[in-house]
């Protein structure tokens, strides 16, 4: 009983001294050289450097060892690197404690931020015989890929968590990493095969799973990669995301990929060769032989590439991104100690729907440099071919490239067509050269001393540089086109005026531009134009077209402003359109066709038809605002519009014609409205005044010729409808009509009467109606008619004079088959007679050929009783 009082009292005292003599131990003085030898024991190429303390434990013994910094030595890369731990925790066993030979069971270590190449490096040189480490543990801890020594800032990867477990001599690996944007399993196992190591290494996640599988001895591994996935572009941009491709965040392609390669290892030496990749996107071969980590040589053959495909089905979506990261790729700097040539080709690729083939790419990387010594490709159309060459430097801060490029060909129109949104006429010669300096640094791309030449579609110079900030990018430049005819260029349809209005592009632009146009010598509408200059703006929300300058060879000029703007919040766009000008021809505009004329065989107007195609606003409709031009002579066809002023406000798909006045002839011209620009109807609401402009210039436009003089009209009109054809058909409205000094050329009233007197009988009638009427002319002194306006009829009254008459008439104009029914009376005093005498006539037909018809056996009647009456009347005058 003593005894075992006795041997529990020292089992509690020894427990008690195990608690409390940590507290008492000086860890750092009697254990740090002890620790550090063990952890030397690690790899051959690794040496510590310094530790921030150590602390330890009897009971569960470990010992913990805080901001340790190990050094390594890298035979490789011939240069020393760090590697940094926050927490290294060091479980001992409790037996080789017990046996004073300690040894250690478990490594935790928390924190670890450690290259790539020296995670590599540590792993390859660690000395199995006199390292054995049953569990080894890291937690919460980076690795950097900038193995080259540059600066490039990318994305490290993380270990979550991962775990090394040795069990008979052989390694189990499980992690949780995370790579890019995305986490991805490890699972590993590393057994010996003799005098080898077996490795087979999976990564993967739930789209994307790469295996790696070999033989490794010393520093020597043989063995396969492959990668296979259902989303290539979650693969490559992770990838991007902790190594310097980032030129490949383009990428935007979810679609399946496979790669695989055989990896060889041998020391400095490396090794891909069948390099193989395939996806719907890109096809090729290739393989990459490095005598050392700074020193390689790569071949890659692609059979394809479809630029369009791996853009991805929404290529505006994060286009600044995409674009401003790519030219990160030159925040790199270039290690003077890399020997790389690279050598890529691809027989086929596609890019806006179009084939380009041969791409050939030489480069070479050496003291700092990279050297861009061939770069060609075929491009479509006719002996297109592209050329750039140059090198690519680093200073201390960045990386930029400096070169040539070229293009020289055959065929422009595919050129153009291929690779803008336009479509160009095609002609049988069509040989072109384009030449630019091109300079690329970080967020910087551009394009100085621009020089196109072609034989028929115009030249141009100029300068581009495009600067990504780190919020938005700025476009500079300044372009100068001559001796282009812009009737052999369309626009896509995609980019139509009516879409462009929409301006939703302008909320979300993260663009600022500035560019200065200045157009010489040129062609548009068949017309010659001696300059247009111009200066381009767009700012978030804001775009603007300032310091217009127009002159035409005729005389024209114009300048002004377009201005509009949106806000994040606006439904619609605002604009503000400002011209002014001593003259302008509209000639240089092409209106759309309003009224058609229909030719017969002798090329004679058989009938005239009003346009059936739905308005068109130009996308008027999408945009509130105002627009005001005034011109002070304004060339309309054959008439000129002296002080030309249009004035008028938008709002809610509604125009209002707040001024628009012009002189016209010896007149004025003034109207004022409303235009409704619905989507499924448009209206039109006018009051209109005209004082004492010429006939033949508003009757010209319905093929009325011969008539000319002054009318003033004034009044108001209505309508509503999809087509012009519906407008005429649904106009109403009243109509005054004052007209004066009509003459009308080939039928004379006048002489008509005087003959119509001294007919003798109804074939003198018959023949005088019928040819006599149809010679000279008729001047009517005054017109005067009120007219109504229902469902595109006008009902008019009119009252008129000529020197032998006055008369009045009643007529139904049809305004959409431009016809006329109407009845007529002309009134006259013959010599000696008490009463008047009265002709009475029809008028029917078109408008543009009317045709005159009378009762010629009431017209006879009527002569031969006003001749009695004359007769009747001179008797009785005699007997007084």
């Amino acid at each position: 009983m003593r005894f075992l009082i006795y041997s529990g009292g020292v089992i509690l005292i020894l427990i008690l001294f195990l608690i409390i003599s940590p507290f008492f131990i000086n860890w750092d003085s009697y254990y740090t050289s002890h620790v550090l030898k063990q952890i030397e024991d690690i790899s051959s190429d690794i040496t510590v450097k310094g530790v921030g303390d150590i602390t330890g434990k009897f009971i569960l013994p470990k010992i913990v060892i805080n901001n340790l910094y190990i050094e390594g030595h890298s035979k490789l890369l011939d240069h020393k690197s760090t590697i940094l731990v926050n927490q290294l925790e060091l479980k001992i066993s409790l037996l080789s404690l017990l046996l004073f030979s300690p040894k250690i069971d478990t490594v935790t270590i928390d924190g670890l931020n450690v290259s790539l190449r020296d995670l590599i490096d540590l792993f390859s040189s660690s000395r199995h015989k006199s390292f054995n480490i049953r569990t080894f543990n890291i937690v919460n801890s980076v690795v950097n890929t900038n193995y080259d020594g540059t600066s490039f800032k990318s994305k490290p990867m993380s270990i979550k968590n991962g775990t090394i477990n040795t069990v008979n001599g052989a390694r189990v690996i499980s992690g949780l990493l995370s790579i890019g944007k995305n986490d991805y399993n490890l699972v590993a196992n590393i057994s010996r095969d003799g005098e080898h190591n077996r490795i087979n290494v999976d990564v993967y996640s739930q789209l994307t799973k790469v295996t790696l599988s070999g033989m490794a001895s010393d520093s020597k591994f043989d063995g396969m990669i492959l990668a296979n996935g259902s989303d290539f572009s979650q693969f490559i941009n992770d990838i991007s995301e902790t190594n310097k491709t980032s030129i490949f965040s383009f990428i935007n392609s979810h679609e399946k990929f496979s790669l695989s390669s055989n990896v060889k290892l041998s020391d400095k030496a490396f090794a891909l060769s069948d390099f193989k990749i395939f996806t719907d996107s890109v096809e090729g071969v290739g393989k990459v032989v490095c005598s050392s980590y700074m020193s390689c040589d790569s071949n890659i053959d692609f059979a394809k590439i479809d630029i369009d495909r791996l853009y991805g089905l929404n290529r505006e979506e994060g286009v600044y991104k995409r674009d401003s990261r790519i030219l990160d790729y030159f925040n790199t700097l270039i290690s003077e100690n890399l020997n790389y040539n690279i050598k890529a080709s691809a027989r086929e690729i596609k890019y806006h729907g179009k084939i380009s083939t041969n791409l050939i790419i030489d480069l070479a990387i050496l003291q700092g440099k990279v050297n861009v010594n061939k770069m060609t490709a075929i491009l479509p159309g006719n002996n297109n071919v592209l050329y750039i060459e140059g090198n690519v430097a680093s200073n201390d801060l960045i990386s930029n490239f400096h070169g040539k490029l070229k293009i020289i060909g055959d065929d422009f129109y595919s050129f153009a067509k291929w690779l803008f949104p336009i479509k160009v006429d095609s002609k049988p010669s069509s040989g072109f050269s384009i030449q630019s300096d091109l300079y690329i640094a970080p967020r910087v791309f551009s394009l100085s001393h621009i020089e196109v030449l072609t034989e028929n579609f115009g030249d141009m110079k100029g300068q581009l540089k495009i600067k990504h900030d780190k919020k938005s990018s700025s476009v500079i430049g300044d372009v100068e086109i001559r001796n282009i005819d812009f009737s052999q260029y369309k626009i896509d349809e995609e980019l139509n005026t009516e879409n462009f209005m929409l301006m939703r592009w302008l909320k979300d632009i993260k663009y600022k531009i500035n560019v200065d146009t200045n157009i010489n010598n040129f062609v548009i509408q068949k017309q010659k134009v001696d300059n247009l200059s111009f200066l381009v703006s767009i700012v978030q929300g804001k775009f603007g077209i300032n310091k217009i300058r127009f002159h035409g060879a005729d005389g024209s000029d114009l300048n002004g402003f377009i201005k509009a703007s949106i806000g994040s919040q606006d439904l619609k766009p605002k604009i503000l359109v400002n011209l002014k000008g001593n003259k302008y021809n509209t000639a240089f505009i092409k209106f759309p066709s309003l009224i058609r004329n229909i030719f017969d065989e002798s090329n004679r107007v058989s009938n005239i038809k009003w346009s059936n195609e739905d308005f068109k606003f130009y996308g008027l409709e999408h945009v509130d605002g105002n627009i005001d031009i005034n011109i002070k002579n304004f060339v309309s066809r054959d008439s000129t519009l002296v002080n030309f002023v249009f004035s008028s406000s938008l709002k809610d798909n509604l125009m209002s014609i707040n001024k628009l006045m012009f002189k016209v002839d010896d007149g004025f011209v003034s109207a004022s409205g409303k235009v409704g620009m619905g989507s499924n109807t448009s209206s039109l609401s006018a009051v209109i005044s005209i004082a004492n402009v010429g006939v033949n210039s508003l009757l010209k436009y319905i093929n009325v010729n011969g008539v000319t003089g002054n009318v003033s009209i004034s009044g108001s009109i209505q309508t509503q409808g999809r087509t012009l054809v519906d407008w005429v058909n649904a106009l109403d409205g009243k109509m005054e009509i004052v007209a004066k000094g009509v003459n009308v050329a080939g039928v004379d009233f006048n002489k008509f009467i005087v003959e119509l007197l001294d007919v003798q009988s109804k074939s003198d009638v018959a023949a005088l109606t019928q040819i006599g009427l149809y010679k000279n002319n008729t001047v009517f002194n005054f017109i005067n008619a009120g007219a109504n306006i229902k469902s595109g009829n006008i009902l008019a009254a009119l009252q008129f004079a000529i020197d032998n008459a006055s008369g009045v008439a009643s007529a139904n104009i049809s305004l959409l088959q431009f016809a006329v029914v109407s009845k007529a009376r002309l009134s006259f005093m013959r010599s000696g007679a008490s009463s008047s005498s009265n002709i009475d006539m029809s008028v029917h037909g078109q408008l543009w050929q009317p045709k005159i018809s009378f009762n010629v056996n009431a017209l006879y009647e009527e002569v031969v009783q006003g001749n009695n009456r004359a007769v009747s009347t001179q008797a009785a005058y005699d007997e007084d």
